[in-house]
């Protein structure tokens, strides 16, 4: 089995109807090392794998003859073939559809559009899993049952044991009369004490041999039982966050809508009218919505991020103020932070979320009157630590670290605390999306969580996150101020979402703007060589025919001085690298308001 860095020893079965798509995939895993195989539908597949077994099936779900579920269910049901993991190719438009692909025997699932590094992460955990499986199967033996428990024998140790048993028949069960036997018995009498001692010896050296080969191939199962359990969550984790990201994107093109015409609404309505307040509670909705859709985001791992090269304290001490009139009077805040802190690389308003949900839950967690300790501090991993610790990468990471005294988590519990929308608080007291954001900004960011709890005394989360080497800057302090309105340009906003269109444009047309509309690239395209002046493109990122970052680079071949500002429900990987933005690139996050649309498009006009 190869790996990622000679991956062409893996030999992937691509099975698409779509000709188009086909060649998009083998194109992206020809360019990473894979060797690719191409079939149009699943009968197509099965008859390839009569004569063929590859390393990976990729298949997509709707197809003609033999859908990709079936294709599923006849690779397990095939004796030579149901070791073969399956990798389903799909829109996950419905839960359902990851409930029948499990159903199916599918191991993964990736999403459409296609998100290169993605793919590549998803073969990873396969060929990790499969390493596994080879790994256990490695030392030959057989399992055996003595007194009801079930032991694993080695061939060198059933050695032993044949060679002892061969002892007893040789010395009990001649083929002898029973007068000889007795005879000899009697001869022996005077040392048959040595001989006994002897033995007893032999069978305990070997009694001892054995135990510490069960007990160490016991602990051998259970690290691999570990790393499973850890590889399983973590694939979990994943799927989830790709359905959560799905979610949170078709979620926040509504949003954009009942938050702008709500604002516009209450900025042309008698703030004493009973309308005002209709449209007052109308919005206060729509943003407590934005908010949840923020947290799923962040647990997907989507949300736009500007990283910073900070000193981590600074940014804590900066949130003392407001995290002590969060977490109330009644609960006592300690902050013990290392002064000779390495540097991280991290957005700092993603440090704000991760301190707010933390010290939320620890405030739920001590109910009443406790102490709440924040803490920083530096730590090296060696690989030898790494191995035991699937999680975990060699390296150094700063630490931080929030206990609290509260009431603590059993195993169970503690198991699940990161899957979104999980929550041992009652009905209306809480999403279940805090932990979920503290973890997806973690891994976001190329860190990790350790979590420690014990009923009665407490948790600790510790958050580690890879020094980073280089200057600290200064975080910029975001301002409020009056609204920009336009200096006279025209605008071209595109948006293959009718809604949304109309009320971009209504947005800009209110503060004095030009505005030209398309709703499909094609549109744009034409609009642009018709009209003479354009000076910005607002566009959403992903649309049919053609994303906004592709044309956007079209139009600037015969724009030069064209400024772009992207929108976007999520953060896609046409315009970001696991959601870390480029310097040249503006995007503006779905949902905006009216006054967020003014501040951006003016700041991109003026850069």
């Amino acid at each position: 089995m190869g790996n990622l860095t000679e991956s062409n020893y893996l030999d992937i079965l691509v099975v698409e109807d779509s000709p188009t798509q086909a060649e998009e995939l083998r194109f992206i895993l020809e360019r990473k090392g894979f060797k690719v195989s191409l079939a149009t539908n699943g009968k197509e597949a099965m008859d390839f794998l009569k004569n063929h077994i590859p390393d990976i099936v990729m298949s997509d779900i709707v197809m003609p003859e033999m859908d990709g579920y079936e294709l599923c269910k006849h690779i397990r049901a095939d004796e030579k073939l149901k070791e073969v993991p399956v990798i389903l190719v799909t829109s996950l438009s419905e839960p359902t559809d990851v409930i029948k692909g499990l159903e199916a025997g599918a191991n993964n699932f990736i999403t459409k559009p296609y998100d290169e590094k993605y793919i590549v992460s998803r073969i990873q955990y396969l060929v990790a899993n499969m390493e596994l499986r080879k790994n256990s199967k490695a030392e030959m033996g057989i399992n055996v049952y003595f007194s009801g428990e079930n032991f694993f024998i080695t061939a060198e140790r059933l050695q032993i044991l044949d060679l002892l048993l061969s002892t007893y028949e040789n010395a009990y069960l001649q083929n002898r009369d029973l007068l000889t036997v007795q005879k000899e018995l009697r001869d022996l009498n005077e040392r048959l004490e040595d001989i006994v001692m002897e033995r007893t010896a032999e069978l305990s050296s070997a009694n001892s041999k054995l135990n510490i080969e069960l007990a160490e191939n016991k602990r051998t199962e259970e690290e691999k039982a570990k790393l499973q359990a850890q590889l399983y969550q973590a694939q979990k984790m994943e799927s989830v966050g790709q359905l959560a990201g799905g979610v949170a994107h078709d979620f926040n093109n509504m949003l954009s809508v009942i938050l702008g015409y709500a604002q516009m609404g209450l900025e042309k309505t008698d703030p004493l009218s009973s309308l005002h307040n209709d449209l007052q509670q109308i919005l206060d909705a729509a943003l407590r919505s934005a908010n949840i859709t923020r947290q799923l985001l962040a647990f997907a791992r989507k949300q736009a991020i500007a990283p910073q090269i900070l000193d981590l304290n600074e940014i804590v001490e900066d949130m003392l103020k407001m995290l002590k009139r969060l977490i109330g009077e009644e609960v006592s805040l300690t902050w013990r932070p290392d002064p000779k802190l390495w540097p991280i690389n991290i957005d700092p308003s993603q440090v704000d979320q991760i301190l707010a949900n933390l010290c939320v839950n620890a405030r739920d967690a001590i109910g009443g009157v406790g102490e709440l300790n924040i803490e920083t501090g530096m730590v090296t991993f060696e690989p030898e630590y790494c191995a035991g610790h699937a999680e975990v990468v060699p390296g150094e990471f700063v630490l931080l670290a929030v206990s609290d005294n509260g009431c603590g988590m059993e195993n169970e519990i503690l198991e699940k605390i990161f899957e979104p929308f999980y929550t041992t608080k009652e009905v209306g007291y809480g999403t279940g999306l805090g932990l979920a954001t503290v973890y997806g900004i973690v891994q976001q960011n190329n860190g990790f969580v350790n979590v420690s709890s014990e009923p009665g005394k407490g948790t600790t989360f510790r958050i580690y996150l890879p020094r980073h080497t280089g200057m600290i800057n200064n975080v910029a302090k975001q301002r409020n101020g009056a609204i920009p309105c336009s200096q006279g340009e025209t605008v071209l906003v595109v948006e293959d979402e009718e809604a949304i269109l109309r009320l971009a444009s209504r947005m800009l047309k209110e503060l004095g703007y030009t505005v030209l509309t398309a709703n499909s690239p094609t549109e744009a395209i034409r609009l642009a060589h018709e009209q003479a002046g354009i000076q910005l493109l607002l566009t959403d990122v992903i649309m049919p025919e053609m994303n906004g970052k592709d044309l956007a680079k079209l139009l600037l071949t015969s724009r030069p001085g064209l400024k772009c500002l992207f929108m976007s429900g999520y953060t896609a990987s046409a315009i970001a690298s696991q959601g870390v933005m480029d310097e040249e690139i503006h995007l503006i996050q779905k949902p905006f308001s009216a006054r967020d649309l003014a501040a951006k498009v003016r700041e991109v006009l003026d850069s």
